[in-house]
Formats: C-alpha cells, sequence, structure tokens
C-alpha cells in the first residue's frame, strides 16, 4: 500500500469524535468544536451520507479508521 504524505503528518486511525474536532479546530471549547465539524459534515456533500453507509451512528462516541478516512478526503487534514 502506498502511504500518502497526508498520511505521513495525520496517521489515519479511530478516533474520539471531540478529538478530531479539536484536530480541526483547536481554538474552540470541545463542545463548539464537535458541534463545527457536525456542521461541516452535513454541509459538505455526500459527506453525511457516506459516514453513515460506513456504519456511523449519530450517538456514537467515536470514528473509525475508514470514517476518519472519509472526512479526511471530504475535508482535507486537520
Amino acid at each position: 500500500m502506498k502511504t500518502t504524505q497526508a498520511e505521513i503528518h495525520f496517521p489515519i486511525r479511530a478516533y474520539r469524535k471531540t478529538d478530531l474536532a479539536m484536530l480541526y479546530n483547536p481554538h474552540y471549547t470541545r463542545r463548539t468544536a464537535l458541534r463545527k465539524l457536525n456542521v461541516w459534515i452535513r454541509q459538505f456533500p455526500g459527506l453525511e451520507e457516506s459516514l453513515l453507509a460506513s456504519g456511523m451512528r449519530p450517538q456514537a462516541r467515536e470514528y473509525s479508521a475508514y470514517q476518519v478516512q472519509l472526512i479526511v478526503e471530504h475535508l482535507g487534514t486537520p
């Protein structure tokens, strides 16, 4: 498997939702960062649908490695 430049600087693995949100929004509180990430996920065309199709449950506290990969592919690296 080929390693991309993004994977060198940002490991694709399972993350708690708040931890991933803080990586994207480091200057916000955990709660605000998560809200902002959720808004971006809903607004980015096809991302929310892809996450739901991957088995994401809105009430879950963690994203799987595959779900993180989908987020990074759509939003870029944090």
